[in-house]
């Protein structure tokens, strides 16, 4: 996600857990998670994922999702899965979005 916001000049609101660490998000331009219903998307490219409850809220919300399949979910409208640990992929998949 990194990559991808630096590469297209995004702003990310990150919400959950900060389990990488202090300085994962050191250099992106960081902005204070608010109503996530007017963002772009909502994007998780993990690994491991095992309660998509914010993916499902997105969904139902009508925010376009970019997820991996280790999210769970099933192809549906909406959600766009992608490749896990692929930069390219998820620079390309926000990039259809803007």
């Amino acid at each position: 996600m990194r990559q991808a916001a630096d590469a297209l000049g995004l702003e990310v609101a990150p919400l959950g857990s900060q389990l990488e660490g202090p300085d994962f998000w050191s250099g992106a331009r960081l902005v204070a998670p608010g109503d996530w219903r007017s963002a772009l998307a909502v994007v998780q490219p993990a690994i491991v994922e095992d309660q998509p409850r914010r993916l499902l809220a997105a969904l139902a919300a009508g925010v376009p999702v970019i997820a991996t399949p280790a999210c769970g979910l099933d192809p549906q409208p909406g959600l766009e899965l992608i490749p896990a640990d692929d930069p390219a992929a998820l620079i390309e998949a926000l990039g259809r979005l803007m």
